[in-house]
């Protein structure tokens, strides 16, 4: 585990994001590409555009840049949760000079006990990228939240293997047992697979919520969307309110990815628990 180089920031945080009903709470995933966008520019402030209309209480990201010549070496987590007024935690997963990429977790609640993990990389002379999984705490109007955040291989077997690290590391299947857990992230797995199931066993996809009427809806490319493997996982303390995968004008041309939202309510009998 490594946490010497994660970074963290405080602000403010804004009292206008997630709604109107404080007794829900809205969650968000997103791989924003480092903000490249459909016409190979860094295009920041539209990310920033886009989180801002879905107005999310936490948001997971994925693929964040940090000191890249290119977007003016600007540290994209900082930039994003200063724009919007809120906290953030992030934790680069590969380093190239000052250049760095990872994954960030920003919150309009204040996030708790950070912690980050490297996961393993059986194919490293054929992809040189590397894993990893973001944690945090966060305590939340709807009570306190194991918020977790990662981007798994695109090679099945390493995928599989690196869930398996993420769900040693977190504890889960004992945690989303014992207090509310969320678990967002791009795994690279579609529905059915082996990674896939393997997050089910324990935990919601939120697009196959029960009581939802809507059908699940891809990701994955964002001009054509047809693989959906970018979720939103529920521990059993939650009740999937509505969930979206939001594809406008916006979101088809700011990264490769379409940004997934569901709307949270804590169970009643569970509000003791809070």
């Amino acid at each position: 585990m490594s946490q010497g180089a994660m970074e963290r920031h405080v602000p403010g945080c804004r009292e206008d994001m997630n709604g109107d009903d404080p007794g829900v709470l809205r969650v968000m995933s997103y791989n924003v590409y480092g903000c490249v966008d459909a016409h190979r520019r860094i295009n920041l402030p539209r990310i920033v555009q886009i989180i801002d209309d879905i107005s999310p209480g936490i948001v997971a990201l994925q693929e964040v840049d940090f000191e890249k010549p290119l977007s003016a070496n600007r540290n994209q987590a900082r930039s994003i949760s200063e724009r919007l007024g809120l906290d953030f935690c992030y934790e680069p997963l590969e380093k190239m000079g000052r250049h760095a990429f990872g994954l960030a977790i920003l919150s309009r609640h204040p996030l708790e006990k950070p912690a980050f993990t490297l996961l393993p990389n059986l194919h490293a002379s054929l992809n040189m990228r590397k894993r990893g999984a973001l944690r945090a705490l966060i305590r939340t109007p709807i009570g306190e939240i194991d918020f977790i955040n990662t981007h798994l291989s695109v090679f099945r077997i390493e995928r599989y293997l690196q869930l398996r690290a993420v769900l040693q590391w977190s504890d889960l299947a004992r945690r989303s047992r014992e207090r509310p857990v969320i678990f967002c992230g791009d795994l690279n797995a579609k529905p059915g697979s082996l990674s896939y199931r393997s997050v089910t066993r324990y935990l919601t996809d939120v697009q196959k919520a029960p009581n939802l009427s809507s059908r699940p809806e891809p990701t994955f490319p964002a001009k054509v969307p047809t693989f959906r493997i970018d979720h939103i996982f529920i521990s059993h303390h939650y009740r999937i309110d509505h969930c979206k995968v939001v594809r406008n004008a916006l979101t088809i041309e700011a990264s490769d990815h379409l940004p997934l939202m569901a709307e949270l309510k804590r169970h009643s009998a569970d509000k003791s628990l809070q």
